[in-house]
């Protein structure tokens, strides 16, 4: 990100926030917003606008990607693979074609110690894109473990 785009982040936020107050019921404003925070480094300020994005709608990809975020954010950086699992399942449910919400849950089962679902969601991935770089990895750790 150059130093010019750095510097307009907070004016993104402020007309975000503006936007967001004016039409509260809009998914895609709270989803923006979370994005510019996130750039912001506001990281809590996003992930409560990632909430406010499913609480007010559920189902577009935006959704799909908040949850993705919500999982991240609140689940898998504390290790909470069930609550990570929830919120990615969501996300998959809505875009099964998320590949990143597909990593995050054959990570957080495979730390959750489910094998078969760890390779299921590689393998979905793989599907999608024969060479993503963590799905392969994700399987060769699986792969190796097997054998011991």
């Amino acid at each position: 990100m150059s130093h010019k785009e750095l510097k307009e982040i907070p004016e993104a936020v402020a007309d975000l926030r503006q936007a967001v107050t004016l039409a509260p019921t809009k998914g895609e404003r709270h989803f923006w917003l979370a994005v510019a925070l996130s750039q912001a480094d506001s990281a809590d300020a996003a992930l409560e606008e990632y909430r406010a994005t499913v609480a007010v709608d559920s189902t577009s990809k935006n959704a799909s990607q908040a949850y993705s975020q919500i999982a991240y954010r609140d689940h898998l950086l504390k290790k909470d693979w069930a609550g990570a699992i929830e919120m990615l399942e969501k996300s998959i449910a809505i875009d099964p074609t998320n590949k990143q919400a597909l990593i995050w849950l054959g990570q957080a089962s495979q730390n959750s110690v489910n094998r078969a679902k760890a390779l299921e969601y590689y393998d979905k991935v793989l599907q999608i894109d024969p060479d993503q770089k963590d799905a392969k990895t994700g399987r060769a750790i699986l792969a190796k473990s097997a054998k011991h």
